[in-house]
């Protein structure tokens, strides 16, 4: 929406909060106001169902009673804002900063809260509902909680079937096992070469023992 034409809009809505018969309320049902400077601007009872207010700057403005609901006001600067009894229900307020706001009343229930800076803000009499109030950080913590409860879980099963532990080859108590075996697969390599040759030459020995008996005999007869 184009610049002249919003103030015309919003000029037209001030004239009509002072006197309904006089001006026209303003309807930006589903209107695209995304990056729109209305800080200050006075916005009570405005329809603003659906609008598209993303990063929008409403920083002190009156919104007392206006009807949000489902409207997309991430990343917003409500600072200071007047949301007293203002519907947002459904409405997406994720990184929006709702610091010092008035949501007295305010019907939040369904609305995305992920993200959003609360400091200081007013939620008495506040419907939240179901609204989702989750951190952005949170949920990086939770994520990080599931981790660390699969490693419990894995640590409790340890507990019931004891393993042993497991070292890397790159520490010092893995090298030093590392080379130990080498050395046992080494000796027993040299071992089992030896008993070899061993057997080899009493195998030998045997058969040449065999063999001059029966030459032995031959020429005794001769003789």
């Amino acid at each position: 929406m184009e610049k002249n034409q919003l103030d015309k809009i919003l000029g037209l809505h001030a004239e009509w909060l002072r006197d309904p018969q006089s001006g026209r309320r303003a309807n930006f049902r589903g209107a695209d106001l995304a990056g729109a400077d209305l800080a200050g601007v006075a916005l009570r009872g405005m329809d603003l169902v659906g609008a598209k207010l993303m990063l929008a700057s409403l920083k002190g403005a009156n919104l007392n009673g206006a009807n949000l609901k489902g409207a997309n006001l991430r990343g917003a600067d409500l600072t200071d804002a007047d949301l007293t009894d203002a519907d947002l229900t459904d409405a997406s307020l994720k990184g929006a900063n709702l610091k010092g706001a008035d949501l007295t009343g305010a019907d939040l229930t369904g609305a995305d809260l992920t993200g959003v800076n609360l400091d200081d803000a007013n939620f008495k009499g506040a419907k939240l509902g179901p609204a989702d109030l989750t951190d952005e950080d949170e949920d990086t913590d939770s994520e990080d909680e599931d981790t660390d409860s699969e490693d419990e879980d894995t640590d409790s099963e340890d507990s019931v079937f004891p393993r042993a532990p497991r070292k890397s080859s790159n520490s010092p108590e893995g090298k030093k096992e590392l080379l130990t075996g080498l050395a046992i697969f080494s000796f027993s390599f040299i071992a089992g070469l030896l008993i070899g040759n061993e057997i080899l030459k009493a195998i030998r020995k045997k058969a040449e023992k065999t063999a001059e008996g029966p030459k032995n005999v031959t020429n005794h007869w001769h003789m």
